[in-house]
């Protein structure tokens, strides 16, 4: 069925409507989320994911225990801290007032406390994040309004 809709698509205009945000990776090149009846996002998927605020960051230290969560929490801008188990941590947070990566502010606060880093990287927002942000988001930010 992919291969069929991608094959029609190079002609013609094809419209899938569904819920599976697979099915879309899969299939389309332009995505048009429709909430409650009214169109709120209409793009690419790099274009709509881009509308996002940058991902998580994954961090994996050669140690786990309390103190790891400690030293990431104290970092200007986290947010939030969640074990991930085996030494990995997943970090959100928000920009700092320095204007320096989160990625960077991490990684100093570990090497300052001398916590072996194996691994930091960003974690990038997917299109079923986008979609969420699009649809249950915009409800919950109204609501809040």
């Amino acid at each position: 069925m992919r291969s069929l809709i991608q094959r029609l698509g190079e002609d013609h205009t094809i419209i899938l409507s569904t819920h599976y945000v697979q099915e879309v990776e899969a299939a389309c090149t332009r995505v048009i989320v429709i909430d409650l009846g009214e169109i709120v996002a209409d793009g690419t998927k790099d274009e709509l994911v881009a509308k996002l605020p940058p991902g998580d960051v994954l961090v994996r230290v050669a140690t786990s225990g309390a103190s790891v969560a400690e030293v990431l929490a104290r970092v200007e801008g986290v947010e939030r801290v969640t074990d991930q188990g085996g030494g990995t941590w997943r970090v959100a947070g928000v920009a700092a007032s320095s204007g320096i990566a989160l990625e960077s502010r991490l990684a100093a606060a570990l090497v300052a406390e001398r916590v072996p880093l194996l691994l930091l990287e960003r974690l990038r927002p997917s299109l079923e994040d986008a979609f969420r942000a699009f649809t249950v988001g915009r409800r919950e930010g109204a609501r809040d309004a």
